[in-house]
């Protein structure tokens, strides 16, 4: 059987595919892909309309009263880029748990810098676009996939797979966003810095199949943030006075 060639643009579900990424489910294998390719320094296109505006430094963070984030103040002129083609900024494109979906904040158009935003161009509004609208280059994604033949079997192990989604978690519950690069550290203060067997239940409930057992190892390897002392294997918060 003649092996048939790959399309021009290579979209994320082919791509995901192609790399053997299927079984580890959508979110999943839309931040390995994202990941491999800031590694690997891969292009991904995307030509979905989006509000975005220029801006010569980095948006201002805004907290509240509390002290809380607020937002991040672009303060730009708007543009809707319709079909234009624009390309993801890996450290600001993250996936979005338990979706098809990748969200940006920052992108490159024109090798300008632009960053979502709302219609005034005033505050920094993170877009949510489905993984299907994004795509690789043929010739640049046949050349990223034989070059990760050589160091990945195009599925990540298991503890890989784990610290994704305690990645993700924790930024959900600290409400912060996954776009960047969040502080995790900060993320478990901010969620009143939890035990690892609290942490691993949690972790059961977002996915009971992947989290069944090991969790001695895991947090073994876990290198991601340090847990407060005292909050290790054998705390138990119900015996807190």
């Amino acid at each position: 059987m003649r092996k048939t060639s790959l399309p021009n643009k290579v979209y994320l579900p082919l791509a995901i595919q192609q790399l053997g990424l299927k079984d580890i489910g959508d979110s999943n294998a839309i931040r390995d892909i994202l990941q491999l390719a800031n590694e690997y320094h891969l292009t991904i296109h995307f030509d979905t309309s989006i509000v975005a505006a220029t801006s010569a430094d980095e948006p201002e963070v805004v907290l509240d009263a509390d002290n809380n984030y607020h937002g991040s103040i672009v303060g730009g002129k708007p543009k809707d880029l319709t079909t234009d083609t624009k390309f993801i900024i890996s450290n600001y494109a993250s996936s979005v748990p338990h979706t098809p979906l990748i969200q940006i904040s920052c992108f490159l158009f024109n090798t300008d810098r632009y960053y979502a935003c709302d219609d005034e161009g005033y505050w920094l509004k993170p877009v949510n676009i489905h993984a299907s609208e994004f795509y690789f280059e043929r010739d640049e994604f046949n050349k990223f996939k034989t070059d990760i033949s050589h160091k990945h079997t195009g599925k990540p192990n298991k503890q890989s797979q784990r610290e994704g989604i305690f990645r993700t978690w924790i930024c959900t519950e600290a409400g912060i966003s996954y776009a960047g690069k969040p502080s995790l550290q900060e993320a478990y203060k901010k969620i009143g810095r939890p035990t690892q067997p609290e942490v691993w239940r949690s972790l059961q409930k977002v996915n009971p199949i992947l989290f069944k057992s090991g969790e001695q190892s895991f947090f073994r390897l876990l290198t991601l943030i340090s847990f407060a002392e005292g909050t290790g294997a054998t705390a138990n918060r119900t015996n807190d006075p």
